[in-house]
């Protein structure tokens, strides 16, 4: 019977197979070209992602994109994002053979997301696989990920997911390994083993598979625990060491055997083919990979299905404006039970015993595989059928296709503008002919129309930019395109001055009807002069320095390239990297200037100001590169912890503690976990949040004034005061100090200097007197002369701050003057 169904069999395929070759020759040079053409369209769609996707992921995977598990990773992601126009941008830190260093990797990502941002990239959201990758990210999440919603997947450490789920940017899921389920067969299957032996490595991930596995020792014991560390063999002994196992006596656990001894690395499929060669026993695993290549099978975790997962959650997070801060850490993945059908008949072992769900691979022939090869074999004839009678239409397909990909070469599928890659290359024939003129023009604040109108009429002020260049350009005769996001260039074929510049920006940012809502379009333009030898990613590149100094002049501005401005975006870059390392090897202090009651001149309190250790770069220079490089939140954490450490360390050796504040600058509003992180370090350290004070310039008010509302709200549930610092040199300060809950109003130093003089004297005095009236606290900072001391307390100030009682002090000086003015 058996012999009868193979031959039926061999018949079913040798027909299809006739068929297959002779509709093969029929169609092979229609076939060809259109096949060509598809992958040159979806090289093309690959490569211009960037430019046609409304969102960027990044994804970071702790392993080498060869490692068997992060294809169905990308699978699952991409199964979502695909439809939701969101590409992924793939970094991997191969952690097999970073054996826990990551600095380089460190390194390696700053400059990939450097260089995304200048090609006009922005990463929305960012996607950790595995331990040591969600634990790089959650290091460096106020630097390098700043603001950036983050989930993670692949994870085994169990503490690590739960404690990476309480900071309210981050979600993601927890993968158990079920080694104690796949035991439990095991111990069924090979009832009179007395081992259970687990082979793991020195990796980072191999040494949480040792503790998962050790861990589960109390609930074996009839077994004996043993653990084989490839780490501590070369490969001769390692084999070795393995030929000695013996399936009536071991059972054997396959968790992370892939760096030995001499640093030499083992891809899955090298140790699965080593333990075939060698160990004399079933080789147990339960990841989704492995299987049916010699691994008898295990309780294996689904990835692509929590891949999916976590895809769903970024979609929530970056498009439906989900709360990621109350996505739960996720444990329910999906899992089956999966074993190898040869391998356990290789080892005489009964299949009886296993569950009833259990999925058999390598199954041997029955009647079910018999009608799968049967109805296979008159699929493909059917198939084959009917590509021939497509046949006829495949050259109007071969040229529909021709016209779609040059229409993708060379334009923005939401704007119909040119399109980033035209327009390089445009750009790179006009600068071999004549003189002109490149403009980069990038729209001031669009993330704020984002969050306020929500990311479909974004996309709409995005459109209606383009039509308003497009149609300016056909006006005037120029190149207009759009680069990435809500920047776009302009070309004139001519050199331009600040005039005809200026007539542009008028064009562009009159005020947009979008539905029911009136947007307001601020504009900041970057020109650079081109004259013949400059090429053009030189031309690109000074123009885009050109935007970066009219984006920090202020926004809303247009300035031309000149050479000073590179020299000084180059020792920025210079301060930018200082700072980096400062912040990683602890290279700040803080220091204390006192806050002094001028009616009987004792400290009521402090504020707390940083400064590098070595003093290489002053506050004025190193604060505001840190916040226009995205490296102010970390720096405001390290402070925050410093100062609180510093009053634990007063309250240890019996001090009296006085309230010292803080500074909150406008570039941390978007660090949404910061007012969780100063409650848990108020706690860790024991210390009174009424000690603590944060001052909060008027600048912050003109950012987003319902997410500071939010913020003062959230200080004040604490019980932290706050002060609103340089008062004075703002705009709307009445309508914010009746609304807001704001304690004390500290008056900036040059408000001082211009009325406190002869003859101004009524207008400082009566803005105290109104402040008073206001119930407000006031503080006066950078008081340096006596008479300025005795005029202001006369008018009643609360505290005066300044070098006329004391500059700011080091730790141990604080103590000197405290108890000179207490």
């Amino acid at each position: 019977m058996r012999k009868k169904k193979r031959t039926i069999q061999l018949i079913v395929m040798m027909t299809a197979l006739l068929i297959a070759v002779s509709s093969s020759f029929m169609m092979m040079n229609s076939y060809t070209k259109m096949r060509d053409v598809t992958q040159e369209l979806q090289l093309r769609e690959n490569q211009d992602a960037q430019y046609y996707s409304r969102y960027n992921v990044l994804f970071i995977s702790s392993y080498a994109p060869e490692f068997m598990t992060v294809p169905m990773q990308l699978r699952g992601l991409q199964s979502v994002f695909r439809k939701h126009k969101i590409s992924i941008i793939q970094e991997y830190m191969r952690s097999r053979l970073l054996h826990g260093k990551e600095n380089g990797f460190y390194f390696h990502i700053k400059d990939v997301l450097k260089a995304e941002k200048r090609a006009g990239v922005n990463i929305d959201a960012v996607v950790a696989g595995g331990d040591e990758a969600l634990t790089f990210v959650k290091k460096n999440q106020h630097t390098l990920f700043k603001g950036m919603p983050i989930c993670f997947m692949g994870v085994n450490n169990r503490q690590a997911a739960i404690k990476a789920v309480k900071d309210p940017q981050i979600t993601g899921s927890y993968s158990p390994d079920h080694i104690r389920e796949t035991l439990t067969i095991a111990t069924k299957l090979q009832p009179t083993a007395e081992n259970i032996v687990c082979l793991y490595d020195e990796t980072v991930a191999g040494l949480q598979n040792k503790r998962n596995f050790f861990v589960l020792k109390k609930y074996f014991k009839g077994e004996h625990f043993i653990g084989i560390d490839m780490g501590k063999y070369d490969l001769a002994g390692w084999t070795k060491r393995i030929s000695q196992l013996d399936a009536k006596r071991d059972i054997v656990l396959y968790m992370s055997s892939y760096v030995d001894r001499n640093g030499h690395n083992y891809t899955i499929p090298e140790t699965i083919k080593l333990l075939n060669d060698y160990c004399h026993a079933p080789v147990y695993r339960t990841r989704d990979n492995g299987q049916g290549s010699g691994v008898i099978g295990g309780v294996v975790y689904d990835t692509f299905y929590e891949s999916q997962l976590a895809g769903k959650r970024i979609v929530d997070v970056i498009i439906n404006h989900h709360d990621i801060s109350k996505m739960r850490l996720f444990t329910n993945t999906h899992h089956q039970i999966e074993f190898d059908a040869n391998v356990l008949k290789k080892y005489h072992l009964d299949q009886q015993v296993l569950p009833t769900n259990t999925h058999f691979l390598n199954q041997p022939d029955n009647l079910n595989s018999f009608t799968f090869t049967l109805m296979a074999g008159i699929a493909i004839i059917v198939a084959l059928i009917l590509l021939m009678i497509m046949e006829e239409r495949s050259y109007y397909a071969y040229e529909k296709s021709i016209t779609h990909l040059e229409y993708l070469n060379h334009h923005d599928d939401l704007t119909n503008m040119y399109s980033r890659a035209y327009a390089i290359e445009m750009l790179e024939k006009a600068c071999l002919k004549h003189d002109g003129t490149l403009v980069m023009l990038d729209l001031d604040n669009f993330t704020m129309i984002n969050d306020t109108y929500g990311h479909d009429k974004g996309d709409l002020v995005i459109k209606e930019v383009g039509t308003r260049l497009n149609n300016y350009g056909k006006a005037y005769g120029l190149f207009c395109a759009r680069l990435s996001g809500d920047e776009y260039l302009v070309y004139y074929d001519h050199v331009i001055d600040s005039e005809e510049l200026g007539h542009l920006r008028r064009a562009i940012t009159r005020d947009m009807n979008i539905g029911h809502d009136q947007v307001h379009i601020g504009l900041s333009l970057g020109a650079a002069l081109h004259q013949r030898g400059i090429t053009a990613g030189e031309l690109m590149t000074n123009a885009d320095v050109a935007l970066a100094h009219a984006k920090r002049e202020g926004k809303n501005t247009m300035v031309f390239y000149n050479n000073a401005m590179k020299e000084n975006i180059t020792e920025e870059e210079r301060i930018k990297e200082y700072l980096i390392e400062a912040l990683r090897h602890d290279g700040f202090e803080m220091v204390y200037q006192p806050k002094v009651d001028p009616s009987n001149d004792l400290v009521i309190g402090y504020e707390a100001l940083v400064r590098l250790k070595d003093r290489r770069y002053s506050p004025n220079i190193f604060i505001p590169i840190a916040e226009s490089n995205g490296l102010i939140s970390e720096l405001s954490r390290q402070i925050t912890e410093k100062v609180i450490k510093q009053l634990a360390l007063w309250q240890k050796a019996g001090e009296k503690l006085y309230p010292v504040s803080i500074n909150y600058s406008p570039a941390q509003i978007y660090d949404r976990g910061y007012v969780a992180y100063l409650a848990q370090t108020l706690s860790k350290y024991h210390i009174d949040a009424r000690y603590l004070r944060v001052e909060i310039t008027e600048s912050l008010m003109m950012e987003d004034m319902s997410a500071t509302n939010k913020l003062f709200e959230d200080f004040a549930h604490l019980g932290i005061l706050t002060l609103i610092d340089d008062f004075g040199t703002g705009y709307s300060s009445l309508s914010y100090l009746m609304h807001l809950p704001i304690s004390i109003v500290k008056i900036d130093k040059s408000f001082i200097d211009h009325y406190l003089v002869p003859g101004k004297e009524s207008f400082i005095e009566n803005m105290i007197k109104m402040l008073k009236d206001l119930d407000k606290l006031i503080v006066v900072e950078g008081v340096e002369e006596k008479w300025q001391k005795d005029k202001l307390n006369e008018y009643g100030v609360d505290a005066i701050q300044g070098y006329f009682y004391s500059k700011p002090l080091l730790p141990d000086d604080v103590l000197i003057f405290q108890h000179q003015h207490q």
